[in-house]
Formats: C-alpha cells, structure tokens, sequence
C-alpha cells in the first residue's frame, strides 16, 4: 500500500504523487488514464497547494451525484424514451423545443427529467441521458439529441442569414401579406424563389 514518505508527518494530508499511488493501490482504475489522476488531485485540492487534505475529502460523504453521472450510456432506455417522444410530438425538433424550456440550446438534466415525466418514461433515465451526452459535459445539444435536425436547423438559419441578413429581416421578407405570422405556403414560396 502507498505510504507518505517518512519525512511527512501530516495525518490529515498527501501529497498528490502519495494520493495517486494510495487510489491506484485500492483498484481505481481512474487514476490509471492519463491525465484522470492529475485532474482528480487538482479539483479536490481546494486550496491549490499540492496537497489533498482530510477537508478536501470530507464533503464526499454529503456529496449526491445526479443519475447520470454514475451511469453507463443505454441504447436501449435512449430508444424507448425516443419512440414515446416521437409519439407524443410527431416530430424530433417538437420533442426538443418542448424539453428546452429555457431556450438556450442546450438541454439540463432538469429539463431532460421533466420530458421524461411528460410521456411517463420511467426506464433508465440516466443511461438515456449518457447515451446522449457522450462528452459528459452535463447537459444535451440539439446536435447530440438528433443530428438530423440540428443541421436542418443549421442550414436554414444559414441560408436567412445569407438572403436576408437576420431572422427578423427575413420573417418580415417572409411575411409578404403583413399578416405578423408567416404561413407554410408563405415559407414554401420564399424557400424555394430563393434557392433553399
């Protein structure tokens, strides 16, 4: 097992290069993958000096990590949840713009829970959610929900901006009958006169 070298004489504190070789001699595999051990040493380091303290570990015992962090990805939860989604909205992009709430683009674990309540799925949420979030970065971007879509969505707010220079400008380019919303047919004409 790892031991502080002699001249240490904390009870309550490592140095990283002992943390590491003390989690490694338990079997964390993490502490293994390069950069994973470093990176572990520096976030739990609160005071930057170096060294792991018995404080810098204390807040673990309180510490409640979200579903989905302690998940593996589910294809199978992720294609249950898909097809309830595409049931209850019809189409991929319905489905998102229901789950972002807030608008922003990307999607919270709150927002992702609440989606899940709405067509009672009640499989494993968190292996959908990593399915999804590849990257583990905490929250879903349309390109990750459904790619399809996102670059749909690319496309054509590309080609308003080019054509028309704004969303704005080019609802109002769109709306040829003032009407203050803007119809399929309406879409469909300037779409199409325009080369999209």
């Amino acid at each position: 097992a790892a031991r502080p070298p002699p001249s240490w004489k904390s009870i309550t504190s490592l140095k990283f290069s002992t943390f590491l070789a003390a989690i490694k001699g338990m079997g964390f595999d993490g502490a293994l993958e390069p950069g994973v051990g470093l990176s572990l040493c520096q976030g739990l380091d609160l005071d930057g000096c170096g060294i792991i303290s018995l404080s810098d570990l204390r807040w673990l015992d309180g510490w409640k990590p979200p579903e989905w962090l302690v998940c593996s990805p589910d294809k199978e939860a992720w294609l249950e949840l898909s097809k309830r989604l595409l049931k209850r909205y019809r189409m991929p992009l319905n489905a998102w713009r229901q789950m972002d709430m807030d608008d922003s683009n990307s999607t919270s674990w709150v927002e992702f829970e609440m989606i899940c309540e709405a067509v009672k799925f009640n499989g494993n949420r968190g292996g959908a959610w990593r399915y999804l979030d590849r990257d583990v970065s905490g929250t879903i971007t349309m390109h990750e929900w459904h790619q399809e879509s996102a670059n749909v969505l690319h496309s054509f707010k590309e080609f308003l901006d080019k054509e028309y220079g704004s969303i704005k400008l080019a609802f109002e380019g769109i709306d040829t009958d003032n009407s203050g919303s803007v119809t399929y047919s309406e879409l469909k004409r300037a779409c199409k006169r325009r080369g999209w």
